[in-house]
């Protein structure tokens, strides 16, 4: 999320909503829907660029603007973690509920190809380095300039030795499985203004142009993927315009497995960011068509780092398709961007305004009356942690949610050798720390007030991957047994 950097030029623009108390944003949602992916697109990030300037315009007049604005920006989000770490729910070590989160060294490969292709979509002329596989990229979809289509790639990844029935993760002996090769639909995520134009458009949109009822299986079934039906089955309108516009060119090279009886039985879409929820939104559509037209084919999904798409929750629904097969929203702790719905937005701007003592721009939620639950230590030493006991920050009901279940990854520094002679300094490299990797159900992870951007970049979520595909997390130093 880009929502400082805005700000002050945003400001000059949206004199017209002064009263913090009016919530342009919800306001959005009542804007009629032009018909044309582009400018229902500009309309949305208006609306919203706008309710954030007059929302902070006290605050902004307190920031000087003639020093260097990347200082200034790095200033504001500071303060706003600073903020945050006072409230036992911005991390996994307040009480928040959470399990560990296993998987097998297969799963490990997937996840870290996933995120390979993901990063390498973001240059157009660059195929993904995986260490075992071969990577071939079948086709680039270049952006459009209005934004709705997204860049996106189609690369076929296999290994380059064959599997064994049994063995580890790494090198020689690597167990067969159904996931590979695969089929990788990567979708780039936020890389200029028009992609934050499509990420800011929050309105909602019925996704029944993605996922239409009907026995037309060209279209797609959405009783058979979701059943029972929900009343209402909604998307954030800018990521939904552009997997919608993703789609026919997509299945082409989805048909053409089908249709041509190809080795390759498993398609993953794939993406970091802005990218990872329009590639969710693809996945859905695919999985919808699957037991119609691709009964063969098993459907992942894997984002890193996404922001919530759907209203209500699908991923209950998914996980039960015949067809599917990993369905993950990876997010590194503190990352603000997989929580950045319209109402999370706000509530953040509510907790930016209370550093200077000013007034909530909107009615704060009701403390959560759920009792304190037992929590997963994260310190091997305290199996059994004391309640936080700082309080929390009240937070909204969640607008959207992810597709797929919610791993969080959390790192911290080894701990000290019994002997006292390691540790208690700051991490020289990546060796220096140890990853957890958790589950949080979708109800507790929208108690979590994550506000940093900082993680969210390839670089954080890269070096985390990469210790998962090592074997190096929960407790294990390898795969090895």
């Amino acid at each position: 999320m880009k929502i400082f950097k805005h700000l002050h030029q945003a400001k000059r623009r949206a004199k017209v909503v002064q009263d913090s108390g009016e919530s342009a944003l919800g306001g959005s949602a009542k804007l009629p829907n032009s018909g044309f992916a582009f400018v229902d697109n500009s309309q949305g990030s208006s609306a919203a660029i706008a309710e954030l300037s007059g929302s902070l315009d006290v605050a902004l007049e307190q920031i000087d603007y003639e020093r260097n604005p990347g200082d200034q920006l790095q200033l504001q989000l500071q303060r706003l973690y600073k903020e945050a770490a006072k409230y036992a729910n911005s991390s996994l070590d307040g009480d928040t509920p959470a399990e560990e989160w296993n998987c097998s060294s297969v799963e490990a490969e997937v996840v870290s190809a996933a995120f390979s292709c993901a990063a390498a979509v973001y240059d157009p002329e660059s195929e993904p380095s995986i260490a075992g596989f071969a990577c071939r990229r079948d086709a680039y979809i270049a952006p459009t300039a209005g934004g709705t289509v997204k860049a996106t790639a189609v690369s076929l990844v296999e290994r380059t030795s064959p599997a064994s029935g049994g063995g580890g993760g790494g090198g020689g002996g690597r167990p067969a499985s159904p996931l590979l090769p695969m089929l990788v639909v990567a979708v780039r995520g936020t890389a200029s203004r028009v992609d934050r134009m499509v990420m800011l458009n929050g309105r909602s949109k019925d996704m029944g142009a993605l996922l239409v009822s009907g026995s037309d299986p060209a279209r797609g079934n959405v009783d058979d993927l979701l059943s029972p039906r929900p009343a209402d089955v909604c998307a954030h309108a800018g990521f939904l315009n552009g997997a919608e516009a993703l789609v026919p060119a997509v299945a082409k090279h989805i048909d053409a497995l089908a249709e041509n009886k190809s080795a390759v039985k498993h398609v993953l879409f794939t993406g970091h960011s802005a990218g990872g929820a329009v590639a969710s939104l693809l996945f859905a559509k695919f999985l919808s068509l699957a037991p119609t037209q691709y009964p063969s084919l098993l459907f992942s999904s894997i984002s890193f780092g996404a922001p919530p798409v759907t209203r209500p929750d699908l991923t209950h629904p998914i996980l039960a398709a015949a067809n599917r097969g990993l369905v993950l929203s990876i997010v590194n702790e503190y990352d603000l961007v997989p929580r950045a719905d319209n109402d999370y937005v706000r509530s953040l701007v509510d907790l930016y305004r209370s550093i200077y003592s000013l007034p909530p721009i909107q009615d704060r939620p009701e403390q959560d009356p759920t009792p304190r639950l037992p929590r997963l230590s994260f310190d091997t030493r305290n199996a059994n942690p004391a309640p936080d006991p700082r309080p929390s920050w009240p937070l909204p009901s969640p607008e959207y949610f992810h597709i797929g279940q919610i791993v969080v990854f959390k790192v911290k520094l080894a701990e000290p050798a019994a002997d006292g002679g390691a540790g208690g300094g700051a991490a020289s490299d990546a060796d220096d720390l140890v990853l957890r990797a958790v589950t949080v159900a979708p109800n507790h992870f929208a108690r979590l007030l994550f506000g940093s951007v900082s993680v969210h970049g390839r670089v954080c979520y890269r070096e985390r991957v990469k210790m998962l595909l090592e074997g190096r997390f929960n407790g294990r130093e390898s795969w090895a047994p």
